[in-house]
């Protein structure tokens, strides 16, 4: 039946296709990280997209965005303790919303920052 329709099974590639494919996507790896460097060097108009990161996010400074880091991972590690003690609660009585409220606070607080 397979002779009639043709092989389900993809033809293999040769050694030389699979080089070339590899080349090929390294070239567009080193022309877009040369698009993004002449775009943060200022050496290229800035594009649509960037133009609207620029308004909706004004730059921060170094210390800024450090010390947003840093209030972040605290307020992970306490909300992950709080998490923990409620951990108990789940155990005990059943209760799984305290738990999963903490829980679910402490990963989204971990991811923004």
């Amino acid at each position: 039946m397979s002779r009639l329709f043709g092989s389900s099974e993809p033809k293999p590639r040769s050694y030389a296709d699979r080089a070339r494919d590899g080349l090929a996507s390294l070239g567009q790896k080193a022309s877009d990280a040369q698009f993004e460097a002449e775009g943060l060097l200022g050496l290229r108009p800035k594009t649509a997209e960037e133009q609207l990161y620029e308004a909706c996010c004004p730059s921060l400074s170094y210390q800024t965005r450090l010390i947003g880091f840093c209030l972040c991972m605290v307020a992970s590690f306490v909300l992950a303790l709080f998490a923990s003690f409620m951990m108990r609660r789940l155990i005990w009585r059943g209760d799984a919303a305290p738990f999963a409220i903490a829980y679910t606070l402490d990963n989204v607080v971990a991811i923004l920052g």
